[in-house]
Formats: structure tokens, C-alpha cells, sequence
């Protein structure tokens, strides 16, 4: 695992009002496919808590 990001490809920097994000100058940007996979288990977990949410308020 790298030691710069930590395996989340992106460094975040501090600025004066907050953070600047980019990507790791070791790592590189996030593998594309890599990218799709995170975001389609994140867009299936999403869709699972909303039909928990019309099950729980429908009932």
C-alpha cells in the first residue's frame, strides 16, 4: 500500500479555507475500472437503503 494516499489514490493538502484534492504522485489517478466498481457498490448501497426507507414509511 502506498504511504503517500494510502491506497485511495488522491492526496489532500491543506489550504487556507480547507483542502486541495489530487492525485497521488506515486499511485497515480484511480484505475478507471477500479473507479466504476467503487461507484456501482456505492449506487447498490445507496438503492438498498432507499427501498428500506419506502418499506420502513409505507408500512
Amino acid at each position: 500500500m502506498c504511504t503517500i494516499c494510502g491506497g485511495d489514490y488522491v492526496v489532500h493538502t491543506p489550504v487556507e479555507h480547507g483542502y486541495f484534492f489530487e492525485p497521488c504522485p506515486q499511485c497515480g489517478e484511480q484505475p478507471q475500472e477500479e473507479h466504476e466498481k467503487e461507484f456501482a457498490e456505492l449506487y447498490k448501497q445507496l438503492d438498498e437503503a432507499e427501498a428500506r426507507n419506502k418499506e420502513k414509511h409505507s408500512a
